[in-house]
């Protein structure tokens, strides 16, 4: 084409009926560069996303104008990362549109890995969908091979389109516009292909028909869709400012609720009507715009799907700047939607499509009566077939998108828990891991070191007050790499095992020595749980730095009395006076340390001296909160800000730190506050006062006598609560908006503490166990349980088959997609071996299990080896 016949016209209307030949060649013609900027926009997000939960906390940027495309900092690795796939999906783009339209009009067919190549494309060119591609991976490739050669040629048997047969004459159409609508290749695509539904027949029949003018089938995309159908597409005057722009922000806004996901996606059912529509709207188009011959040829659907996705991403086009109309006219269509989905008005749906499939709200309402009054029994589990351990079954009071969709990590335990031990459940409550052969741990979370995250905890013996034990750190096939131990002849103690980013840890410990307890009324000769706590080299295991409670605290600053403990001559009725509970460490050396008898939080310098502290008997800070910010007692989990502690809390001012405090308001004993709640508190040296910046109470008001943690998620500013003896979690908003609610026990017991989590935390993770998935055949109902204990990576079951031991290969049968922890599959033919292959969401193979027969259910080492000469593996 010529480029000085169509130069983009700032008075362009993109108005699917009033669209120009000249203004759609323009379009056309950004498609190249547009492709570029999306693709390019996508893989920098996936690699700076995948950093940022690496702990490299990097982020591209989203409030610049919607015209500028802002460069992240990508280091060379991640820049030579983004380069590599971008050319990738360049060919991958040109496949689809050049290399395999020719080849499908030679052969008349298609094979399997051009198929997959082409839903590949359709993965990366859309949104992601994970199970597609293992779907369509698991077809055989003669079925493959049959039903697109079926498809394409049935099409041919097709009449023309009417609209272009108007076109071409110049007479009225005297028949049914959309006669030539091929169903038949559709189906001829959509019955015998596991995964291949309306969107991926369309996109296989259009690859076959691109070189044939009078039958090419459109290909369903969003975004011709939204512009053809939906009427999506950039307007002129509603640049962000104007009073005109509020009258179409709020039609946006309604449109949103009926035509979008709260994803984003776009609100469709993908089924034939649908494609009918698209295509009569796609052909009315081609057969207007073809009205007349130009030396840019004819119209394609091919052309329409580009300009389409120009439209929907017309701020990186460079059509704009083409137009000089960055930052006046132009507003994408999607943008409107956008600022809809942020409005803080938009309604949310409270439960996923799963929850109202079990009987709608009243069913839930129901079932939490139920469950929080403790009719459903003291702790309520969910049992499965193919693991041996029942899990908590989770209550969710509420859920909200705007939850970080991260891991939730609790260590249960507790008189109705037979099982302590480490627990991990995804966002939306289901099962991914869980383990008893570590007894009771403590302090269960996700943490980073030189550069790897491990999950770590104490394990040991609990007396009560102080814990006896080690901590230890595994991989993320759940191996044990690293065991710390204090130094000095210490043991361990539950309530701390924190890594710095100088890779050393810090640990407390609780020691018995002896004491003259009558300043509080006790004897001369007594006891007291003296509070230290240590900070270690984890590669080394060597003593950093000690500090001791005893030297820099009096016993009557205690808020918690004698009671009979600790008044008699013997080392085990030591007085528990401080009770450390929480150290922190800010990287200019100083620690933050939590006194829960005290009532505390104390500042203490790299030499060990005490630099403030907050609340309690030696309060230093005058409360600028009426009380909130140094009125905490009996708190937990004392922790500075990330990136705002000792920079002014993001003002500048050095002088200030803002930290979190879990402040319970109460013991077992004394209740001095109704409800437990989280606080961030900004602490200001200069002036010596404190404010306390937002409170976190516990919805519906209970109390966690004990333990509990409150953590600031970095992504998002959200803050996630656990509610420690209380057996319940629930995330925030950074305003205080509970979004995500969640009871793992009944409300009922929470003063019991029956079953209880130290702390509860939200984090990343990526668990690749090296034990094989656990399948359990039912051979009465010839179903099949499978579940994979700790795999994260997930995304369905390739089931497998073979007829005898003298096969080399297994057969793939079918593909589901994983279903909650554990996966039910009816069989319907029953004879042979099979196993099941666990694939990720591009359907590659990360293990297997045992082989198996439905009629021996899971054979053995020496069966296995007999068959096959090798396991299930």
């Amino acid at each position: 084409m010529n480029e000085d016949q169509h130069q983009p016209d700032a008075s362009a209307d993109f108005h699917p009926g009033h669209i120009t030949r000249d203004t759609f060649q323009a379009l056309l013609t950004c498609y190249p560069a547009t492709l570029e900027a999306v693709t390019r926009r996508k893989v920098t997000d996936r690699v700076l996303q995948a950093a940022s939960k690496r702990g490299k906390r990097a982020k591209r940027l989203r409030q610049a104008p919607p015209s500028q495309v802002v460069t992240p900092e990508l280091d060379e690795e991640q820049k030579k990362q983004v380069e590599t796939e971008v050319e990738a999906f360049r060919e991958l783009d040109a496949l689809r549109y050049e290399e395999l339209p020719g080849v499908a009009a030679e052969k008349r067919a298609l094979e399997k890995e051009e198929v997959v190549k082409l839903v590949e494309w359709k993965l990366k060119h859309g949104i992601f969908r994970p199970t597609l591609l293992g779907m369509v991976k698991a077809n055989q490739a003669k079925t493959v091979q049959k039903a697109t050669s079926d498809a394409f040629t049935a099409v041919n048997t097709i009449t023309p389109a009417e609209g272009e047969a108007e076109a071409e004459t110049g007479d009225e159409p005297e028949t049914d516009p959309t006669a030539s609508f091929p169903k038949p290749s559709l189906d001829a695509l959509m019955k015998p292909l596991r995964g291949v539904g309306i969107a991926t027949a369309s996109l296989l029949l259009s690859v076959g028909t691109i070189r044939d003018p009078e039958h090419e089938a459109p290909f369903y995309s969003d975004d011709t869709y939204l512009w053809l159908c939906m009427k999506e597409f950039p307007r002129p005057g509603t640049r962000l400012g104007q009073e005109s722009e509020k009258t179409e922000i709020n039609e946006l806004r309604k449109k949103a609720g009926k035509s979008r996901r709260p994803n984003g996606e776009i609100n469709v059912k993908y089924d034939v009507a649908e494609y009918r529509t698209l295509w009569t709207a796609v052909n009315e188009l081609r057969a207007r715009l073809n009205e007349s011959e130009t030396s840019s040829g004819r119209v394609s659907c091919a052309d329409i799907e580009k300009v389409a996705f120009v439209l929907r991403h017309i701020d990186v086009s460079g059509y704009l700047e083409e137009c000089d109309l960055v930052d006046h006219d132009l507003q994408p269509a999607d943008e409107g939607i956008d600022k809809a989905k942020a409005n803080p008005g938009t309604k949310r749906k409270r439960f996923d499509k799963e929850d109202l499939k079990k009987g709608g709200r009243n069913a839930l309402k129901w079932h939490t009566l139920l469950y929080d009054t403790g009719l459903l029994g003291a702790h309520p589990v969910t049992k499965y077939e193919s693991f041996d351990l029942a899990s908590p079954e989770p209550n969710i009071l509420k859920w909200d998108p705007r939850c970080e969709d991260k891991y939730v990590f609790l260590s249960p335990r507790g008189h109705f828990y037979p099982h302590p031990g480490p627990l991990i459940f995804d966002n939306k409550g289901d099962l991914i891991w869980m383990e008893d052969r570590f007894g009771m741990v403590m302090d269960f979370r996700v943490q980073r070191y030189r550069g790897e995250d491990y999950l770590t905890f104490w394990v040991g013996e609990d007396d009560g007050t102080r814990g006896l034990g080690v901590y230890y750190m595994l991989d993320s096939t759940y191996t044990l790499t690293h065991t710390i131990t204090p130094l000095n002849n210490q043991k361990g103690d539950v309530h701390e095992f924190q890594l710095t980013p100088a890779g050393t840890a810090l640990i407390t410990i609780y020691e018995i020595i002896p004491y003259d307890l009558t300043p509080v009324n006790g004897p001369q000769n007594g006891w007291i749980y003296d509070c230290l706590f240590q900070e270690i080299d984890v590669e080394t295991n060597t003593l950093l730095f000690q500090w001791r409670a005893s030297d820099h605290y009096n016993i009557t600053e205690t808020y918690f009395p004698l009671n009979g403990k600790g008044g008699a001559n013997s080392s085990d009725q030591a007085y528990d006076y401080f009770h450390i509970n929480s150290v922190d460490k800010l990287d200019d050396g100083r620690y933050l340390v939590s006194s829960r008898y005290m009532h505390t939080v104390t500042c203490i310098g790299s030499d060990g001296e005490v630099l403030w502290v907050l609340g309690g008997k030696r309060n230093m800070f005058g409360d600028l909160s009426g009380g909130l910010a140094t009125g905490f007692k009996w708190q937990h989990n004392a922790r500075w800000v990330p990136g705002s502690s000792g920079s002014g809390g993001g003002n500048g001012d050095e002088s200030v730190d803002v930290i979190t405090v879990f402040d319970n308001g109460a013991n077992d004993h004394v209740m001095d506050e109704d409800h437990s709640r989280g606080l961030v508190i900004e602490v200001d040296v200069n002036n010596w006062t404190a404010t306390a910046r937002h409170v976190y109470p516990a919805p519906g008001g209970f109390s966690a006598h004990s333990q509990g943690n409150m953590q600031v998620l970095e992504e998002s500013g959200n803050v996630f609560v656990g509610w420690g003896k209380a057996a319940a979690y629930t995330e925030f908003s950074a305003r205080g908006e509970v979004l995500c609610d969640t009871h793992w026990g009944p409300k009922m017991f929470f003063p019991l503490g029956w079953v209880k989590s130290y702390r509860t935390y939200k984090a990343d993770w990526v668990g690749r166990p090296v034990m094989p998935p656990d399948v359990a055949v039912d051979e009465g109902s010839k179903t099949l349980f499978v579940s994979w204990n700790g795999a994260t990576d997930v995304a369905g079951w390739v089931l497998q088959r073979v007829d005898n031991s003298t096969e080399d290969e297994f057969e793939t049968v079918d593909y589901l997609p994983k279903t909650g922890f554990e996966t039910a599959i009816e069989m319907g033919e029953t004879g042979g071996y099979w196993r099941l292959v666990a694939v990720d969401f591009t359907g590659e193979e990360l293990g297997y299990t045992e082989v198996f027969s439905l009629d021996h259910s899971v054979l053995s080492v020496g069966a296995l080896e007999s068959l096959f000469g090798v396991g299930g593996r």
